[in-house]
């Protein structure tokens, strides 16, 4: 049967032709190396003869491009195309199955022709390491650096949201981010108070040059709350879109290269941030600047030449940074997390009244009273007028008193009965 082609293309110096046969959505982009792509395809000799066919088998065929999986031919030609186009890929032998073929249904030196739709491609890559904030990448970008803390980044992005995580393209609403418009501008990572976090976490994991489909949670976003003023609806299932293209940026320094006095400057900033977005309740975003804080100084050895005074102070600021996390941690409802913080604290200062309460409350919600009487005891030595400590303790108190009440009666019940002396 013949075909009308909407036009011919010649690839890889001749190698590949690619006949369009059905345009596809150029929104969605093309597939870049090392993108699952799913597609449809029958697969023809010169003389029409079928070899295989996804279609037949009524079974899409999926393969990580640009990764060597499948004939050259394939990985040149499906690079070319985007969601729902329709192509035919005529590949000459050595970019096919070359001299050997593929016997029996194969000869060797065989031009083939595929009718291949892209019916769908994702690069999704877990920005945020937890997989809540995810990106799909469209253009890749140049070299190995991303932004870090502090870098001047210049960027275009566009905003829409949806009602699920899985929502098409097709039922997005556009919205206007505010501030950001069409053009090119330019942001300080991690000290722009007014940014998405969604946006700031997906800006530090890309190159420049790369062009990227974010997808952000409500937490990562506006909440469930929404925005009201930008016209994004209330719900625990509205997920923002970012179109985003990463123009350039000029690095920040390095923290290691700073000297001892710049980095007790920059955890101050950072900590200082995070306190201002724990009083906004962004709690993800608080937690990203006391881990900046507490990671600067993991390490105490490095500081060990550096004057008394200086050593406290950078001490007093780690101590903080952990007990700010554990809080966060806590109102997350991530209790093992804040255990780990408040452990820190406890091995940098073991009377440390903050952490020694939140420890204190935290054995108690894993019902380990007596964890939880040691600790709040500590805390009471330190401070008798703390009000939360002596509320925790008389609660651990009682409870540790009514298990003993319990096996006392219990085992002296038992003992009543049972004959000790022949």
């Amino acid at each position: 049967m013949e075909v009308d082609y909407l036009r011919e293309e010649t690839l890889a110096e001749g190698k590949v032709i690619k006949r369009v046969i059905r345009e596809g959505d150029a929104s969605e982009g093309k597939p870049v190396d090392g993108a699952d792509v799913t597609v449809h395809y029958v697969g023809t000799l010169l003389d029409g003869t079928v070899f295989d066919s996804s279609r037949k088998r009524n079974e899409p065929f999926k393969f990580k491009i640009g990764e060597g999986s499948v004939i050259k031919g394939w990985d040149v030609g499906v690079a070319t195309m985007v969601p729902g186009e329709v192509v035919q890929l005529e590949i000459a032998p050595d970019f096919a199955y070359g001299e050997r073929g593929s016997p029996p249904t194969i000869p060797a030196n065989a031009t083939l022709r595929f009718e291949v739709e892209l019916i769908s491609w994702s690069n999704t890559e877990d920005v945020t390491d937890d997989g809540r904030v995810t990106k799909s990448v469209r253009v890749k970008g140049e070299g190995w650096d991303t932004p870090r803390e502090d870098a001047k980044c210049r960027f275009k992005v566009a905003a829409f949201h949806q009602r699920g995580a899985k929502a098409k393209a097709a039922d997005r609403t556009a919205f206007d981010l505010g501030g950001y418009g069409d053009d090119v501008v330019e942001r300080t990572i991690g000290s722009d108070t007014d940014m998405m976090f969604g946006l700031e976490c997906a800006l530090k994991s890309m190159k420049a040059g790369e062009q990227a489909t974010v997808f952000v949670p409500p937490e990562y976003a506006f909440g469930k709350d929404g925005n009201a003023a930008l016209g994004v609806p209330t719900g625990n299932d509205v997920y923002v879109v970012l179109d985003v293209t990463l123009v350039s940026f000029d690095q920040a320094k390095m923290t290691s290269a700073m000297t001892t006095q710049e980095k007790v400057e920059y955890a101050r900033t950072k900590k200082a941030l995070g306190t201002v977005y724990f009083k906004q309740k962004a709690l993800d975003r608080a937690l990203d600047k006391y881990e900046l804080v507490n990671d600067l100084f993991s390490y105490m050895d490095e500081f060990k030449d550096e004057d008394e005074e200086t050593r406290a102070t950078i001490k007093q600021l780690r101590v903080d940074a952990l007990n700010n996390m554990a809080a966060a941690n806590m109102l997350l409802k991530h209790p093992d997390e804040a255990l780990g913080n408040c452990n820190e604290v406890l091995l940098l200062d073991p009377r440390n009244v903050k952490a020694l309460v939140k420890r204190g409350r935290l054995y108690l919600e894993k019902k380990e009273n007596d964890k939880a009487q040691a600790d709040l005891r500590t805390a009471v030595e330190v401070d008798r007028n703390h009000t939360l400590a002596n509320k925790l303790l008389k609660t651990a108190n009682a409870r540790i008193h009514k298990v003993k009440e319990r096996e006392r009666k219990l085992f002296g019940g038992m003992f009543n009965k049972v004959k000790l002396v022949d």
